[in-house]
Order: C-alpha cells, then sequence, then structure tokens
C-alpha cells in the first residue's frame, strides 16, 4: 500500500497543545487517496464521533479505545473501513499496549501497515 495523507481532527486534551496539527480535517480538500482517524467515544468528553471527510479514495479508521462493548450499547453498525480496539484501558493496564483491529473483508488482504 502506497503511502497517503493522515488526517484527524484536533484533539481536545491541553497537553495536545505542545504538538503542531498542520490542518483542520473539516478544512480537507486535496484530491487523492487518504486516512482519516477518528477517535470515538472522545476522551474526556464523551462524544460519538463520526467522519467528517467524506470524499472518493478516502479510507476511515475508527480508533475505538474508549468504547467497552461490556459498558456502552452498539448505536451504529459496525461499518467502518478499519476499526481498532484495546482492552488495556478498561483493564487497567493503560501503560500497555493490548488490542486488536477489524477491517472489512476487501481490506484485510491489503493491509500490511503495522497498525
Amino acid at each position: 500500500m502506497a503511502p497517503m495523507e493522515t488526517i484527524n481532527l484536533n484533539p481536545l486534551q491541553i497537553l495536545i497543545r505542545l504538538f503542531k496539527w498542520a490542518g483542520d480535517a473539516y478544512k480537507f480538500d486535496k484530491d487523492g487517496p487518504y486516512i482519516e482517524m477518528v477517535n470515538s467515544p472522545n476522551n474526556p468528553n464523551g462524544v460519538m464521533r463520526e467522519a467528517v471527510v467524506n470524499q472518493a479514495g478516502g479510507m476511515v479508521v475508527h480508533d475505538l479505545a474508549y468504547y467497552w462493548p461490556q459498558y456502552t450499547a452498539i448505536t451504529s453498525p459496525a461499518d467502518c473501513d478499519i476499526m481498532q480496539f484495546t482492552v488495556s484501558k478498561c483493564t487497567g493496564h493503560a501503560g500497555s499496549r493490548i488490542g486488536y483491529a477489524a477491517a472489512l473483508l476487501h481490506l484485510s488482504f491489503d493491509l500490511d501497515c503495522g497498525i
């Protein structure tokens, strides 16, 4: 898979302001392939986010680190391109990176990107 531009909404955490963000997902208008990262539910406010860029050639990766199926009702169909989950947050292992990803079947053979 060729490198793609990755976009994300600006995070809300105060410490993240130390980093420079190159743009705003709401203003993204470039042609060509892209990956949009969607962190949902959002930390710290719990808002369920959706992708904001809906152009051809894009792929949406939903990072569902704070989505705990045992506590949160499923509110929409699982029709995202790629969904990342973690078990380290809900089990108290926040310093560890234990998780899994689910992809649509037609994408699962092309994903060799070390997510």
